[in-house]
């Protein structure tokens, strides 16, 4: 009974859900490294569309310079959303469930969702066979079923899903270069800081000395003085004694006489 319940409520949701096919959005960005890594902000297109699994296999024959060919009849038949980014286009862009594609793409009882993106490869992949980058094939059940989301991001060179919604590169670049000032100037301030610091730590110790110095002079100059008129003492009792004996030396020759 569980089953027959189970296979029910699987039959009524696949039939709302259109062949078990869920329609999504779709968010598509650029990353922050891909104008560093042209030196500027290339012309990206891409493309998604809702595909058959045969329609994936051929897909992944294929590279995305063939696929962008001008004229291609596969690229045609899946009848993609396109996404176009440029120097004065870096904003994040969304192709909503609601688009008309999605209506003809459930036609087919889609299971995989393509993303291709016509782009320059990276100088190092030039050349080499195999996957290309560049398209990216996703399951429609890993996750779709509950998010109904995908996110993208076109990087140097290929595109890959993201777990969180992707972001405008320049205005993170914008953000990146403003910290990167504030820093810079915090720096400046600090090292300003620092050399006023310095110069009146400078000032501070040489007005030390300074003092220091003139305490010392002051120091040995009363001493000099204490001395000079402990000699002066000196010297003034000498002479009074030496005057006494004098006197008396004198004071007895003349009671002699």
């Amino acid at each position: 009974m569980k089953r027959i319940a189970g296979l029910t409520f699987l039959t009524v949701f696949c039939a709302l859900s259109a062949g078990c096919a869920t329609k999504m959005t779709v968010m598509a960005g650029l990353s922050e490294n891909i104008k560093e890594y042209y030196s500027i902000y290339p012309s990206v297109e891409i493309d998604i569309a809702a595909v058959t699994e045969d329609e994936a296999e051929d897909l992944k024959k294929l590279n995305a310079d063939a696929y962008f060919a001008v004229g291609n009849p596969a690229r045609e038949s899946l009848m993609p959303y396109t996404f176009l980014f440029s120097a004065e286009q870096t904003a994040p862009q969304t192709m909503k469930y609601n688009v008309p594609q999605w209506d003809k793409w459930l036609e087919k009882d889609p299971k995989k969702i393509a993303v291709l993106a016509n782009m320059p490869r990276k100088t190092e992949e030039n050349g080499k066979g195999g996957k290309d980058p560049r398209i990216m094939i996703v399951d429609m059940s890993s996750g779709f079923m509950h998010h109904k989301k995908l996110f993208v991001e076109a990087k140097p060179g290929s595109v890959v899903r993201l777990s969180n919604e992707p972001t405008d590169p320049e205005v993170r670049r914008k953000e990146n270069e403003k910290l990167r000032k504030e820093k810079e100037e915090k720096a400046a301030r600090e090292k300003k800081e620092a050399r006023k610091k310095a110069a009146r730590e400078k000032r501070e110790a040489e007005k030390n000395a300074t003092k220091d110095r003139r305490a010392a002079q002051k120091k040995l100059g009363e001493e000099k003085k204490a001395a000079d008129r402990k000699a002066l003492e000196d010297k003034r009792a000498a002479e009074r004694k030496a005057a006494r004996q004098r006197r008396a030396a004198e004071k007895q020759r003349i009671s002699k006489e």
